[in-house]
Parts: structure tokens; sequence; C-alpha cells
């Protein structure tokens, strides 16, 4: 099976539905006065990204889709000339529903159980997953694993992706659950926010819940990867990074200094009262991730990929009707303004 040098696994997908609302109030009829709807899921978002960087011919999305949820997000990615391998299921894509107050500022999520993925389903899965990667045709460099798991998988779904993935691919993770794959030796890169990263720490190792450092070298010391990126919304970012894949390894600690985005706005944002509806940090992380492995596939250089990825991220956020948009140049400009210091 034929597919493009980047394999992105978007196991669990979404129908995103946004409603705007001048003032929401819970237990009382609320009629919006905006609806957007997009696709939505961490692999489809990080998707996205990658075409917002110019980089759509090198991705392949993995998905599974049922009924006309899953038959929007996959017109949509055909529509922007995207290749997909979808796994058609019975069940129906999810819904994600965000209702915004207008008023306030603030997001409420509403999201569906996934459909259950049938032994069936996990199987027809399992067998494309091995004529990708088994196919001479392809030349595969970049594996990616994006998101939580629907009902019927569970971590030795990410364990076969990451045991049968092709020798020298580089396997990345943006997952904080199901991650049993982290011990096989064969990922490279995770990354995850604060509060993921410290719920991955046993309890018992960790003092301080806000130690960064604490936390970098307990997630570097349990497992065989190279690089740990923690991200934090707009506070400081780290990465813990080493040359190989081995527990036993020194790695450096890098700190990221990201710039208030307002300073970013267009003229005509700026005038806004509330200062929350124009920002809007939805699949934020999902487009570090995109750009951070992109950038690093394209550099080599883990160090300046990661600032690249928390620049897109932030650019990201100027963008309030659209999810892991960003302009090109204020990633750039926001790049430039990122202060990286070694610890």
């Amino acid at each position: 099976m034929k597919t493009k040098s980047c394999v992105c696994f978007g196991l669990n997908p979404a129908y995103q539905c946004t409603l705007k609302f001048k003032h929401f109030q819970f237990g009382e009829v609320n009629r919006a006065e905006e609806a957007i709807n997009f696709v939505g899921g961490k692999g489809q978002n990080y998707t996205v990204a990658c075409e917002q960087l110019k980089k759509s011919d090198n991705v392949t999305l993995v998905q599974f889709t049922g009924g006309s949820t899953g038959e929007y997000i996959k017109n949509f990615f055909d529509s922007q000339n995207i290749q997909h391998i979808s796994i058609e299921t019975s069940g129906k894509t999810r819904n994600c529903t965000t209702l915004l107050d207008k008023n306030t500022g603030v997001m409420t999520e509403l999201i569906e159980p996934s459909a259950e993925i049938t032994s069936e389903e996990k199987q027809a899965f399992e067998t494309a997953v091995l004529d990708m990667f088994n196919d001479p045709q392809n030349n595969i460099e970049l594996i990616s694993l994006c998101g939580s798991l629907p009902k019927g998988l569970d971590g030795s779904t990410y364990e076969f992706i990451v045991k049968n993935s092709p020798e020298k691919t580089f396997v990345f993770l943006d997952i904080a659950k199901n991650i049993d794959c982290m011990k096989t030796g064969k990922v490279d890169a995770l990354k995850i926010n604060f509060e993921e990263a410290y719920g991955l720490c046993p309890k018992d190792l960790i003092q301080d819940k806000k130690d960064i450092h604490s936390i970098g070298k307990i997630l570097m010391s349990l497992y065989p990867v190279k690089v740990v990126a923690i991200t934090d919304g707009p506070n400081k970012a780290y990465m813990f990074a080493r040359q190989e894949r081995n527990i036993t390894a020194s790695y450096k600690t890098y700190q990221y200094t990201i710039p208030n985005i307002i300073n970013y706005l267009e003229e005509d944002n700026t005038k806004s009262d509330n200062i929350n509806l124009r920002i809007n940090p939805l699949g934020a992380g999902d487009t570090c991730s995109a750009v951070f492995t992109m950038k690093y596939i394209e550099l080599k250089d883990f160090v300046q990929a990661y600032r690249y990825g928390l620049a897109a991220a932030s650019a990201s956020c100027l963008f309030t009707n659209s999810t892991a948009h960003f302009q090109l140049d204020k990633m750039e400009a926001i790049y430039q303004a990122i202060i990286v210091e070694e610890l």
C-alpha cells in the first residue's frame, strides 16, 4: 500500500462543531449566534497543520471513520488532496461540540464516546498497517501516533504499530495513555503537556508536581527515548534531549520562553474588549507536534525543530474560527522571538 514519507495515526477522529453564544446559561435554552463545523481529533489536527506548513504532500493520515460524520471527514481530506487511509467502521464517528460564551470567553467541551471498533475492523486495520510498512515502494521517514484510542482498542494497538515500524523510521508520540509502546526501544520522541507529563510519573518518585526537572529526569530514566518535550500553554516549555534511545545516556535540558501572542494580533483584533475571544488555543498542541516533527525531518535538529513547533502553536491561537491553522510569517516572527536556554 503506497504511502507518503510521513504516516500519521489519528485513530480517534471527530466531527467538530463549535457553537458561539452571546451568553451561555446552564439549564436554559441557549441559541447560538454562530456555528462552525470542522474536522477534529489530534491526528486530524496534526495533518491540517502539516498542510498549513505546505507539507501535505508528505503526509498519509490513517484513521477509522463511519457514518455521515465519517464521510464528512473523508470528504474534507479529499478536498484538500491529502492522502488518507480510512478504515470503515459500522459505528459512526463521534461528535465533539465546543460551547463558547462570547461574554466571558469560557469554553465548554462536550465529547461523545467513540463507537466501538469490532475485531474485524481491528484486523482490517492491522492488515493495512503491515501492507504499508512492508511495501518496498514506501520510504517512511516518520511515524506519528496522535491522541486517544477508540473503544475496542488498547495500548497493544500502538505497540503493534511501533514494533512493526520500519527500521530507521523516526517514531513520535503525542499521547498520554496506553504508552506501553514507549518500552519497546523504538520510540524516539514524546510530546505532551505539563499535566500529562506529571501523570506519567510514579507518584512515589516525585515530591513536587511543579518541579519540571524532576519530571524530566523521571521520564528520561523510565523510557528509552531520545526526546521528551513538555508544553504548558503560554508558559515556558521544556525539552529533555539525548542522542540515543538509552535510559542510561546523558541528556540536556532546554527551556523555551514564549512571547505574548497578543503582540502578534492583527490591529483590528486588538480592539476587542474580551481578550479570550481573540485567542483560540484549540489544536495548538497538535499544531506544535506537526511542525516539530516536520521540521525535525527537515533540519535534524531537535532544539530548533521544537522552537518552530512552539512558534506555530502560538500562531495557530490567532485563528479564532479555525483549528490548527496559522500564517507562516507569524510563525517565523514568533520563532525569532522565542528564547531558548540550555539549563
